[in-house]
């Protein structure tokens, strides 16, 4: 590509300055709106034929038609020009069509090249690449420029265009050549053939995201366009005033490209690709505008306020050169190298049609609308100052398109920033799948679909879908859907469709609940409609629900009877619901003992019956009784019990309702939550249900609480504790995190995982060597593969409290991607969305490049010293509290294995480790290393929990005994 760009360029920049020098010869920089207004119409009209070529012809046919379309009619112009010197007409109409196609020369190699560069590199590789490659143009440029002098000394201006013709032609051959090198990048299908059936959908998905970034991609086309042409009428107008021979215009293009070219590529390969990096690209992409701004608003001040002793003229004269050695020094390295990369967020399927819009069709249509102002403007300036002279006049011609450059100047800059607002956000609408997220849901929508989903008699499952996506939208207006289809719901409907309205009793749906009641539901209904009926009227008297009492009534409804009596009865009603309720409590069948517990949590006025069943109720062998009971131990605030449900978290049967009881205590339990999440001998998934209740819990003490922890927290416990806080609702975790660490703390943490990660490659580096071999090496170079993916997930949720939620999100889906292509766009993503000061070296990293280049990338922060494997073994453990228990016991195998020295401290350490296999790798390290400190550090390990260990310690005091 660089070879491309080179030779091609070579070729274009003769023909260019040969073309200049013939029609200013004949026509003068005036002529030149004329030229503008006419390419306009031709250049348009060449982007719909290049269009048309892309959706019929592969695209390396379409190169070959290009570069010959591009060669063969200069050919004819040199005849044209030469056929017969005398006939001046036909002179002026030969060179002035070869000025047209100059124009269409240089649009049909952008479209060529920048399709050619978008189909070969993905959108990180162009970012890189392209800065690159398009340093071919630079190169051309001090080729061209210091070689055309010696060109119009052997072979005159005129066959300058043969030889423009043949480097074209090469540069057509070296482009033909890479789309058969590279065959995948360049199907043997047109463009049309290859849209699939979702491109419609996706266009219709991204359609508002994508309207939003590609009109001021439009705009940023357009007014650099307008921008180049205002630059260059200055330019040349200025340079035909003083340069009235065509070989001395000549001459002078030569070298001031030759000079510029020089200038160009220090830029391009020292500045430009590190600003690109360092700024971003938007910002880059505002060095241009801002710059002709600043250097049109001295030239005008200089002008007007007379600071310098020459005259208005030679300042004019001065800034129109300042002015395009600017705008093509930075138009041809920045802007040519973020040109392509402008493209790249747009969807594949869409992508190639709107850059030939853009560049094909828009800019040859803005050159004409350029044209045409200027040349009103030309027309129009001598009859408002007809009492000026020539040079007066083109003095104020000058001032007033200098002007006009400060002006759209600003305009452009401005398009940037507006680019930068849509760029991030359509990059993560490409990479995401969709998900439905109920923040953004139209309720009234949303609950028409609900409706229709019910009336429309849909399977049972998936009204059971709506039913739950309803509770969880809009709980508290559920019931306007659901009480006029209680009757015709199914049981299974009707029962959760009374539990969603119990929590939100109303009035106004009594009618609905009786109508329901009346049919004679299932006994579970029927009870929950009881108990809706007397939540929704406390003035009701409880001496209807007596008969309700008798023990040939189902418990269900028994029980709630018992439990509204003994809570709103009368002393008499309250003693035979007591009585009611003793029975039930007492039985043998296990369906009467769970609604009895059940009661309990609604009889709010007997604590004595309650306490009087606890005891042996927690010791019941369903573990239906033993949930209810824990349910009924946080409703009634039985606080000699709350014990019993920080136990019930160690069961898989009694967790989920061991958890909802403890949130039900609210700040109550935080002092048996946090005395339990610290203690780090307890399981993880155990500590992880106390945060989870705590994230639960919601209050300002439990987030505080949870805070601290995240602080004293490491590895697994800070990823679980990142996950809580992060799926708090409401963003209220995040920024909690945010209002007691500050942005600072949090930045503090996403350099602590990345210090890390540099110790954990600098061991995996250190311990590959041919001396480290064997299952116990292979285990630990495992165990710090799986440490370093584990830090990554941890950098991606620390990033999730700074930054939105779906680009971080959609940035990590496509860096787990095998694919290059996604890889390349999820680090885009980040590239675009982070700003925290590690973000370089967090991207580097990112890149899956060799070991020793990652590690190279993290010295900033951590600089790599080589060590020996054992001394490097005895750095990690003393890091040991950073390090994941399975990384840990792997060690002390691998010093077992090696026969490597491990200190005192760490062993002792080890042996009180939580993990009872890092116990057990400690034992087997110091029964290898030193039986006898293994037989006197037995004892630290007696009576343990884990069975294999005391087996383990078993068996040891007898092989290891003297």
């Amino acid at each position: 590509m660089f070879a491309f760009y080179t030779i091609t360029s070579v070729g274009l920049l003769w023909l260019e300055q040969t073309t200049i020098a013939l029609f200013l010869a004949q026509f003068g920089a005036g002529g030149l709106p004329l030229i503008y207004i006419a390419s306009a119409l031709m250049g348009s009209g060449l982007g719909v034929l290049y269009s048309w070529l892309q959706n019929n012809l592969p695209l390396k046919r379409v190169f070959l038609v290009i570069a010959l379309l591009m060669a063969l009619p200069l050919l004819f112009f040199r005849i044209g020009i030469g056929i017969d010197p005398t006939n001046s007409l036909l002179i002026l109409v030969t060179v002035f069509i070869l000025r047209l196609w100059m124009d269409a020369e240089e649009i049909l190699n952008d479209l060529n090249s920048q399709v050619a560069a978008n189909q070969l590199f993905n959108i990180r590789e162009i970012k890189r690449a392209y800065p690159i490659i398009s340093s071919g143009l630079l190169v051309g440029d001090v080729v061209s420029g210091f070689s055309l002098p010696l060109m119009l000394l052997l072979i005159g201006l005129e066959n300058v265009l043969i030889a423009a013709a043949l480097m074209i032609l090469l540069g057509g051959g070296m482009l033909l050549y890479l789309s058969n090198r590279y065959k995948q990048a360049f199907p043997d299908t047109p463009v049309r053939e290859l849209d699939d059936p979702q491109t419609a959908y996706s266009a219709r998905r991204t359609g508002g995201m994508l309207r939003r970034y590609v009109i001021p991609l439009f705009a940023f086309f357009i007014l650099g366009e307008v921008l180049f042409l205002l630059v260059e009428f200055q330019y040349l107008g200025e340079l035909e005033r003083v340069y009235p021979d065509t070989d001395e215009i000549a001459g002078f293009l030569g070298l001031f490209s030759g000079v510029l070219g020089i200038f160009e590529l220090i830029t391009q390969w020292f500045v430009s690709s590190r600003a690109v990096e360092r700024l971003g690209v938007f910002i880059a992409a505002m060095f241009l505008p801002v710059s002709l701004s600043v250097l049109g608003l001295f030239t005008i001040l200089f002008d007007l306020g007379g600071f310098l002793t020459v005259d208005s003229a030679q300042i004019l004269f001065f800034g129109a050169i300042v002015l395009k050695f600017f705008d093509e020094l930075l138009r041809y390295t920045l802007i040519a190298g973020i040109e392509p990369f402008l493209f790249q967020p747009i969807p594949v399927e869409l992508r190639s049609d709107i850059q030939t819009q853009v560049q094909g069709i828009a800019e040859p249509l803005s050159t004409g609308l350029t044209g045409a102002g200027i040349l009103g403007v030309v027309w129009l300036i001598p009859r408002l100052f007809d009492t000026l002279g020539i040079e007066e006049l083109r003095q104020v011609r000058g001032g007033f398109f200098v002007l006009a450059i400060v002006f759209f100047s600003i305009v452009w800059a401005s398009c940037a920033l507006l680019l930068r607002r849509s760029y991030v956000s359509l990059l993560v609408q490409s990479a995401e799948q969709g998900r439905l997220g109920f923040s953004n849901v139209d309720l009234k929508a949303f609950k028409r679909a609900i409706v229709e989903a019910f009336d429309q008699q849909s399977n049972e499952d998936d009204q059971l879908s709506c039913l739950q996506l309803l509770e969880r939208i809009d709980p508290a207006g559920a019931g306007e859907i659901l009480a006029p289809r209680l009757a015709r719901f199914s049981p299974r409907l009707q029962r959760q469709s009374m539990t969603v309205m119990l929590q939100y009793p109303a009035i106004t749906h009594l009618a609905d609940v009786q109508r329901l009641i009346e049919t004679k539901p299932d006994l579970e209904v029927l009870a929950a409609a009881l108990r809706y009926i007397w939540m929704a009227q406390p003035e009701l008297e409880t001496l209807t629900l007596k008969p309700y009492l008798h023990e040939r009534v189902d418990p269900m409804v028994r029980g709630t009877a018992a439990g509204l009596i003994l809570s709103r009865g009368l002393p008499a009603e309250r003693q035979e619901a007591r009585y009611a309720l003793e029975q039930m409590l007492a039985s043998r069948r296990e369906r009467e003992r769970v609604v009895g517990v059940q009661a309990l949590q609604a009889a709010t006025a007997d604590d004595a019956l309650v306490r009087s069943y606890v005891p042996n109720l927690l010791q019941d062998e369903s573990a239906r009784v033993r949930c209810a009971l824990l349910e009924a131990i946080a409703t009634r605030r039985l606080q000699d019990y709350y014990p019993s449900l920080l136990k019930g978290l160690s069961y898989r049967s009694t967790r989920e309702a061991a958890r909802r009881s403890l949130v039900r205590l609210q700040d109550d339990a935080l002092p048996l939550l946090s005395k339990l999440a610290a203690d780090v001998r307890r399981p993880d998934f155990i500590r992880l249900q106390a945060w989870n209740a705590m994230a639960e819990i919601e209050s300002d003490a439990a987030l505080t609480q949870l805070i601290q922890h995240l602080l004293a927290s490491w590895g697994t416990s800070r990823r679980n504790l990142l996950r809580i806080l992060l799926k708090i609702p409401g963003d209220r975790g995040i920024e909690v995190v945010l209002d007691r660490l500050g942005r600072s703390g949090v930045e503090t943490m996403f350099e602590q995982e990345l210090l890390l990660l540099a110790q954990v490659y600098a061991a995996e580096l250190d311990l590959n060597t041919e001396q480290v071999l064997g299952r116990e090496a292979d285990l630990l170079r495992g165990a710090l593969q799986g440490m370093q993916s584990d830090i990554f997930d941890r950098c991606f949720l620390v990033l999730k409290l700074l930054y939105p939620f779906s680009t971080i999100q959609a940035a990590m889906m496509n860096l787990a991607s095998d694919s290059e292509v996604s890889m390349a766009l999820g680090l885009e993503i980040l590239d675009n969305t982070l700003n925290v000061p590690q973000k370089q070296i967090f991207l580097q990293v990112l890149e899956r490049r060799p070991l020793r280049q990652r590690l190279s990338d993290l010295g900033e922060l951590a600089p790599y010293q080589a060590q020996a494997p054992s001394q490097r073994l005895r750095h990690l453990m003393e890091r040991r509290y950073f390090l994941s228990d399975w990384t840990l016991a792997c060690c002390f195998h691998v010093a077992r294995a090696q026969r490597w020295g491990v200190s005192r401290e760490a062993s002792l350490l080890g042996l009180r480790h939580a993990s009872s296999f890092v116990r057990e790798a400690v034992l087997s390290y110091l029964k290898a290393a030193s039986p006898r400190t293994c037989l006197e550090l037995l004892p630290v390990l007696k009576n343990d929990p884990d069975p294999l260990v005391a087996a383990q310690v078993d068996r040891l005091k007898v092989e290891l005994r003297p």
